[in-house]
């Protein structure tokens, strides 16, 4: 699953495109959150500890129902929140998510080792 997360979906959209190009060519085959909410980096940042707690168990929840193995994301900024914030904010390990999470870099890292990009 391709989380896009609010800048590549509204501010910077070439990076959503960009994204859904590289998967495209590697013949990744991907699926979007059906209804995404934000990651909560904002809300996290400034404090907002019950609203961001909230926001990380939706988005779990979400993930974990579509099945998704692999949580990719773009954004370095969400990918931290997904991987490190959720757990801390939860009091869980990374591992307990229930899914992998993957930032696109370290993605692409893995495709080109496979030969599957250049």
């Amino acid at each position: 699953m391709y989380f896009v997360g609010c800048t590549a979906s509204f501010k910077n959209t070439e990076i959503a495109q960009s994204t859904a190009k590289i998967l495209k060519a590697s013949g990744t085959e991907f699926m979007l959150m059906p209804d995404e909410w934000c990651c909560g980096n904002t809300v996290f940042s400034v404090g907002m500890l019950d609203e961001a707690r909230e926001l990380a168990k939706r988005n779990i929840e979400e993930v974990k129902k579509s099945g998704a193995k692999t949580l990719l994301l773009s954004c370095a900024e969400g990918y931290r929140m997904w991987k490190v914030d959720y757990p801390k904010l939860l009091n869980i390990s990374t591992d307990q998510l229930g899914f992998k999470v993957v930032h696109l870099v370290e993605f692409v890292d893995e495709l080109m080792k496979a030969g599957k990009l250049k």
